[in-house]
């Protein structure tokens, strides 16, 4: 982006949001060019924290009008290069949007917010919750729980309830147009046909999702670890095999 252009995106920015979440130093724009993998890097014009769907409508509204693309980003540790800003323009930074909004124990559901972690979940849950139980992922506890539904996650508890993505009620999103849409109830599965589906694997290309409803499942009454031990590995496997 020219730099004309990119100070006269900066400063209509600063005019909708406080100039302390409109960042173009040097260091932020460094940590945001890049993510975890070995594609290469590229450099956003602009980095804005968002607090909430309004500041995320407003960003999407002014992106839309000045044709600049916007790349919505959590923890910044995606391993496939989704989150580099190929062609500059705004990186929005949705990890301030962090509350769990509500956990429905009767119903079996929470309503989060993007930045909302695998950490947050658990420490919530065992303290407030503990009838219920969700997941852990196979990425740090302080990554998205939300993008990693939005990816077909899989974590330890999908053998028995499937990928993340199985667990999405419904959604809240943010189109392009600035238009802020809800997929179903947001605080209960309903009937009806499930439109969460088209925000799902799109990788933020049809809508910035700003709240999701997840089920939460019951921790079991009884858990146990049984471990064995064999004298060699012929013994072992046999032994295997007739616990089938």
């Amino acid at each position: 982006m020219p730099v004309e252009t990119a100070a006269t995106l900066v400063d209509e920015l600063r005019a909708l949001l406080p100039s302390g979440n409109v960042l173009t130093d040097a260091a932020t724009i460094a940590q945001f060019s890049e993510d975890v993998t070995e594609v290469p890097g590229h450099a956003p014009d602009v980095v804005v924290r968002v607090r909430d769907t309004n500041d995320v409508r407003e960003v999407v509204l002014l992106a839309n009008r000045r044709r600049v693309p916007v790349v919505p980003v959590v923890a910044n540790l995606n391993v496939g290069g989704l989150a580099i800003p190929e062609r500059g323009g705004i990186v929005l930074d949705l990890s301030g949007m962090n509350r769990i909004l509500e956990v429905n124990e009767a119903d079996q559901y929470m309503l989060i917010e993007p930045g909302v972690s695998w950490g947050d979940v658990r420490k919530l849950l065992d303290e407030k919750h503990p009838s219920l139980r969700f997941a852990y992922s196979f990425s740090p506890p302080h990554t998205s729980v939300l993008c990693n539904c939005l990816m077909d996650g899989l974590v330890n508890l999908s053998l028995r309830h499937g990928p993340t993505s199985h667990w999405v009620n419904g959604v809240e999103a943010v189109l392009p147009t600035g238009e802020v849409v809800r997929t179903l109830p947001l605080r209960k599965r309903s009937t009806g046909p499930d439109l969460s589906q088209l925000f799902i694997g799109a990788e933020g290309t049809f809508g910035i999702i700003t709240e999701v409803t997840l089920q939460v499942f019951p921790q079991p009454q009884q858990r146990a670890l049984l471990g064995f031990t064999f004298p060699d590995f012929p013994i072992g496997f046999r032994a295997l095999l007739e616990m089938r």
